[in-house]
């Protein structure tokens, strides 16, 4: 009896994908976040580490297709509140993203049929002086925390790598086997 294997509408299998989403991106996708002092897996103080959106956007098309069409998302709820004393009395707007869901499509290696997964939930939350940067940011936020159930950035979120050793961390990935799965398009180095 043959097994039927999930594979992306780009062709890349599912069970590839959280490696392919751990994989260490561009030095240029990380920065520190002021004022977010934790403690990594060394026990080092350190700020956390903030990810560029738009990598997760170049990595859902790569590995699952076109938004919209490979994968797309929605959300129940949208909340603003306005904090007119915030940013030294400037404003700010904290905004929160409810039950976001991320979908994908797929197809079984033997079937041309095309799939929808059930929604990964996630919610979100940001807080900056421009409303509509802070809703971008709040569906930024939800759109990676959905990500990080199907790997996005694992090591990151396991505080493995940072925005302070990611050079380091990019060169053991690429003395690591280069057979590893990784983001369709992208060079080993």
């Amino acid at each position: 009896m043959k097994i039927a294997y999930p594979i992306t509408l780009v062709g890349v299998p599912l069970l590839e994908v959280p490696e392919a989403f751990a994989r260490v991106l561009s030095p240029k996708a990380y920065k520190g976040i002021p004022y977010s002092k934790v403690k990594d897996s060394d026990g080092k103080t350190r700020e956390l580490t903030d990810i560029n959106p738009a990598y997760f956007i170049e990595a859902m098309n790569k590995v699952f297709g076109p938004a919209g069409y490979g994968w797309w998302y929605e959300f129940d709820e949208m909340t603003a509140d306005y904090d007119p004393n915030a940013f030294s009395n400037k404003g700010g707007w904290n905004i929160t993203i409810s039950n976001l869901r991320l979908y994908y499509h797929f197809k079984l290696d033997d079937s041309d049929e095309v799939l929808s997964s059930d929604g990964i939930v996630a919610s979100g939350v940001a807080f900056m002086h421009n409303r509509s940067h802070a809703e971008r940011g709040a569906i930024a936020n939800a759109l990676g925390s959905a990500g990080a159930k199907l790997g996005w950035q694992n090591y990151v979120y396991k505080g493995i790598v940072n925005h302070e050793n990611v050079i380091e961390a990019l060169k053991r990935q690429d003395e690591s086997d280069k057979s590893l799965p990784r983001i369709p398009g992208t060079p080993l180095k």
